[in-house]
């Protein structure tokens, strides 16, 4: 998906000039894809953060800095499931396994959860687990920067971009 992002910007005349291509092509360069879940060490995190759907940035932050061996990452997650590349956060642990605190939440959690929105639709899906993850690592020092000079948690793949491209 994000290859074919880049090809349409190349064949629509965008060159190196264009600064969404310039960050697309960076991206691609410095993603990496991942592609095993350790779904208990995720339940494990998960439970012990509290974490909350709709909030993987929080959740992913909050985690890193409550377990200091695993790295926070930002990217796109891929399911089965959904067709489409997610926005989202995650953390690896040493091995470089995935560990999700925020799909991880199984169906009767989100159910719970989801009541908090107002919705109160039953789900049928179980597992919301990804199957491939796209990213790139930080440092929890980055991490945490990024954090404090916007006062929130969120996609900091932007400032990341501009912080090695000055």
């Amino acid at each position: 998906m994000e290859e074919m992002k880049l090809k349409l910007f190349e064949k629509n005349g965008k060159n190196k000039e264009n600064r969404h291509y310039l960050y697309q092509k960076w991206f691609l360069d410095k993603a990496k894809l991942y592609t095993v879940v350790n779904e208990e060490l995720s339940k494990k995190v998960s439970d012990n953060i509290n974490a909350k759907i709709k909030q993987c940035y929080h959740n992913c932050w909050n985690a890193v800095n409550s377990f200091p061996d695993l790295e926070y990452c930002e990217g796109y997650s891929f399911s089965e499931d959904i067709p489409i590349p997610i926005e989202h956060s995650w953390l690896l642990n040493s091995g470089g396994n995935v560990i999700d605190p925020t799909l991880v939440i199984n169906g009767k959690s989100l159910e719970k959860q989801l009541k908090k929105y107002g919705v109160n639709n039953s789900t049928e899906r179980e597992r919301r687990i990804g199957s491939e993850y796209l990213g790139i690592k930080y440092t929890l020092k980055q991490l945490n920067k990024f954090a404090l000079e916007t006062k929130k948690t969120g996609s900091f793949l932007y400032l990341l971009y501009r912080e090695e491209n000055k």
